[in-house]
């Protein structure tokens, strides 16, 4: 969804450059704000997730540890 949402703009800039009215450039604003506003939800959840991935993985690690230090 990031690339496309990236493709998306990309198609926008060229809209953008390609001399529209003031309002397609209007239009052109708002569709690339959504677009951003997407990719910028899509990067959170992901963040949000790795942040939970990296919890569980530090839980781990502390446990490995503490069974490692119980065998010394």
């Amino acid at each position: 969804m990031l690339a496309e949402a990236e493709e998306a703009r990309a198609a926008l800039r060229d809209q953008w450059y390609g001399d529209p009215t003031d309002e397609e450039r209007v239009a052109i604003i708002e569709r690339a704000a959504e677009l951003v506003q997407q990719q910028l939800d899509l990067v959170r959840a992901r963040r949000w997730k790795l942040d939970e991935f990296a919890g569980e993985l530090e839980e781990k690690l502390a446990s490995l540890r503490a069974r490692r230090e119980s065998f010394r």
